[in-house]
């Protein structure tokens, strides 16, 4: 016995989670070292299915939940929690063994009473919540649907799994309200790739292969159809991880692709990673000849579209695109993320591209460039009237009229450098080729 509690108190964190940052006026908090805290009845009522103790780790105090099948919490009586006026509800998480997490809100109503007739609440479900760190759930009041009222909240029930094995950390538990989340205002600019050169798996301009869901049951994220500026999008909120899959009738050949698109909207996300698996021959998962590969983008641009236009290369680890089966998209701050997506869709080069626009009388040089990109015309059988410049992800670096002059010297010294693709625009046909900027 001895040995077994000293295991769990190994298992636990060495700093406590990031103080919040939310003005007192904006708060109800129920436990934190950062605010005045409301009365709570208990941390853990006699019909809980775990053991409990308050502890302190690095200075900060913490609730520690240990066997915890499920706990719940009490807010009763003269201590009702009015969180009417309220937006989120707010907690940090740490756990070393935790792979489902669960919180439920219970509303007792007008009367007050438990099973008093107008009771009602609301459970939600975060699977494979982060092991070993903080984690934190901001959650929109919203998002317990279940919830008839706000404000006579009296019950706070954390579930885990496995079930009376888990160990569970807590502290920052408050409701909190303040500007409402920043959602975009029109949607992502839409795709000019012939349809014959696209696979798409969501997007207005195209017809879409079948998908078998946007949400995998292992994912830990909301999932909501919404519509912006009259176009349908993906929103996921409360990200940590989420999967879609297309799998066995609607496995996708992208081997003569070149290009994974989306267009992607957040107005918090830190990080932003994405995940390609292939099933491999067999069409199974884990059948012995699976690949993946993850790319991360740091500090992406907030509150915009980004349009990424990823080369099928850039998945390194990939050894086959042939039986694509499943996306991850994983978003920090861990759980906390609101991300919209569109226009998801694989694509190939254009039979416009740069071996059609040599055909054209048309030549782009030096590739490799370093500080000098010449556009020749002279034998060109269309007529050019723009350059643009766009990196891989799809944002504009450069814009610069040509004129449809014979021979156009563009001074690129001030693009940094990497991959790009130049894209010479006229009324009759666009030019696309892949350029190198030293």
């Amino acid at each position: 016995m001895l040995a077994f509690a000293a295991s769990v108190f190994a298992q636990a964190p060495t700093t406590g989670a990031a103080d919040p940052t939310a003005d007192q006026g904006d708060v109800i908090s129920l436990f934190s070292g950062v605010y005045t805290d409301v009365t709570v009845d208990t941390w853990k009522t006699d019909w809980s299915v775990s053991d409990f103790a308050d502890t302190t780790i690095d200075g900060n105090e913490m609730k520690r939940y240990t066997n915890l099948g499920y706990a719940g919490i009490e807010t009763v009586g003269a201590n009702l929690v009015d969180a009417s006026g309220m937006t989120h509800l707010n907690l940090d998480f740490w756990s070393p063994n935790s792979t489902q997490f669960k919180i439920k809100l219970v509303d007792f109503g007008a009367d007050g009473a438990y099973q008093g007739g107008d009771d009602s609440e609301h459970e939600l479900t975060f699977n494979a919540p982060g092991q070993n760190e903080w984690v934190n759930f901001k959650i929109p009041l919203t998002d317990f649907a279940g919830l008839t009222g706000t404000a006579h909240i009296a019950q706070y029930l954390i579930v885990s799994e496995p079930y009376q094995t888990s160990t569970v950390f807590i502290d920052n538990v408050y409701f909190s309200k303040g500007a409402s989340e920043k959602v975009p205002t029109m949607g992502a600019t839409a795709p000019t790739e012939a349809a014959g050169d696209v696979i798409s798996m969501f997007c207005d301009e195209y017809t879409d292969v079948t998908v078998d869901t946007w949400r995998t049951s292992w994912s830990s994220a909301n999932l909501e159809d919404d519509t912006i500026d009259g176009n349908p999008v993906k929103k996921y909120s409360a990200l940590d991880v989420v999967g879609v899959e297309t799998t066995g009738a609607n496995l996708i050949d992208a081997s003569e692709m070149d290009f994974f698109n989306l267009d992607v909207w957040s107005p918090n996300f830190t990080t932003f990673k994405i995940k390609l698996v292939d099933f491999g021959a067999d069409g199974a998962f884990d059948g012995g000849d699976d690949t993946e590969h993850e790319l991360t983008f740091d500090m992406p641009d907030q509150e915009t579209w980004i349009k990424y236009k990823i080369p099928m290369s850039d998945f390194t680890g990939l050894g086959s695109s042939a039986h694509m089966a499943q996306f991850l998209f994983v978003g920090a701050p861990s759980g906390a993320s609101t991300v919209y997506i569109d226009n998801v869709y694989f694509s190939k080069e254009s039979t416009t591209s740069s071996a059609a626009a040599s055909l054209n009388g048309i030549n782009m040089y030096p590739n490799p460039a370093k500080s000098v990109l010449n556009i020749d015309l002279q034998k060109a059988t269309s007529e050019i009237s723009t350059l643009e410049i766009r990196d891989l992800q799809g944002r504009v670096v450069m814009t610069q009229n040509i004129y449809n002059d014979l021979q156009h010297s563009v001074d690129i010294s001030l693009i940094c450098s990497g991959i790009y693709v130049a894209i010479l625009k006229g009324p009759e046909a666009n030019f696309t080729q892949k350029i190198i900027i030293e």
